[in-house]
């Protein structure tokens, strides 16, 4: 996967640096193939955005608990707002002479600064969120456990019983975010301890966690 990231990476840059050759103007000059080199930098920027979202589809699994996963497609759209307005700058300058250079060199400082910022936002946010997440059992936690005890059983008498416990974890009980967390923590270290569960134990973890 990397290696065809990479491969359209280089063959796109090729093909926006032929095309600029193709169409120079006779007079051409470095600041036409300096205009060229931004467009293709911009394009390489939005490229390791989306490179960084598909990389990590692959790579990782998206749950709750991959927060930074989640913030990914936000920044990605950050920069191509800051291509697309990067490059108008640029032609404002070049092809149209709307503005000067110097006017356009600091309005793409002011332009990249900001956008920076809000990128950096992006990833305390995330993170904020992770670390909060991470002060609490998560859903998929509990449900991970109720499955180990499930393969562990050897009543197989027991199905009506976990999926009891499994609907409620799913459909009804509360975020865990909503719930105390030192119980909630309390609950999911006992049933780390279970190997094997009878009827009347299960319907007694059910019943506790509903009184969570």
């Amino acid at each position: 996967m990397n290696r065809l990231l990479i491969t359209i990476l280089i063959s796109v840059n090729i093909a926006i640096f032929l095309i600029a050759y193709i169409l120079a103007p006779l007079n051409a000059d470095y600041i036409y193939w300096f205009s060229i080199c931004w467009i293709s930098f911009q394009f390489s920027l939005n490229w390791f955005a989306s490179a960084a979202i598909v990389g990590k589809s692959f790579s990782q699994k998206s749950n709750s608990g991959n927060s930074l996963l989640g913030a990914l497609p936000a920044i990605n759209i950050v920069i191509l707002f800051y291509s697309f307005f990067s490059i108008s700058l640029l032609l404002l300058t070049t092809w149209l002479k709307l503005i000067s250079w110097n006017l356009q060199l600091a309005l793409q400082i002011c332009t990249a600064i900001i956008f920076f910022v809000l990128v950096i936002l992006l990833l305390v946010s995330a993170r904020s969120a992770r670390i909060a997440e991470s002060e609490f059992v998560t859903k998929s936690q509990l449900l991970e456990e109720i499955l180990r005890i499930k393969r562990k059983s050897a009543n197989s008498n027991l199905t009506s019983e976990f999926n009891n416990i499994t609907n409620y974890i799913n459909y009804e009980m509360p975020h865990p975010s909503r719930l105390p967390v030192p119980a909630l923590n309390d609950y999911y270290e006992q049933l780390c301890k279970f190997t094997e569960v009878d009827g009347a134990e299960l319907d007694q973890l059910l019943t506790r966690l509903k009184s969570i």
